[in-house]
């Protein structure tokens, strides 16, 4: 078995099983980013409850892609697991999102690979 195939099911595993993932109507929250790709549909929220720079609770809302659903659920993953700061954000590129992801992403993909990272800049373009 090959290391590309088991990234695919790792992305198609997040978009079946998506983690922190909510329904927006019934989600309440301080911080939100958004972010859309025009080109295919794609859209997401991200929603953060911070207490100072601290993130006490990461969920996101959305739908799209496989690619875009997997990154959204990976990403907030990442942030909960290692419980990750504003501060600790604001050091993220786009790199990031591509190495959860682990596959290459085509040129014709990366509006949907990096709609989390978008959702993040809404974020922290609003936060002083």
């Amino acid at each position: 078995m090959n290391q590309d195939y088991l990234y695919e099911e790792n992305i198609l595993e997040h978009y079946r099983n998506p983690k922190n993932k909510v329904e927006r109507e019934f989600e309440v929250c301080e911080t939100c980013g958004i972010g859309e790709n025009v080109d295919c549909g794609d859209r997401a929220e991200l929603f953060l409850d911070l207490d100072g720079g601290e993130i006490k609770k990461v969920t996101w809302a959305g739908n799209g892609c496989a690619i875009s659903q997997a990154a959204m659920s990976m990403m907030t993953e990442k942030i909960k697991n290692e419980k990750l700061s504003l501060h600790d954000l604001r050091l993220w590129s786009p790199s990031v999102i591509y190495e959860l992801l682990g596959v290459k992403i085509s040129p014709s993909r990366v509006n949907c690979a990096l709609l989390s990272y978008k959702c993040l800049e809404d974020i922290l373009k609003k936060q002083k």
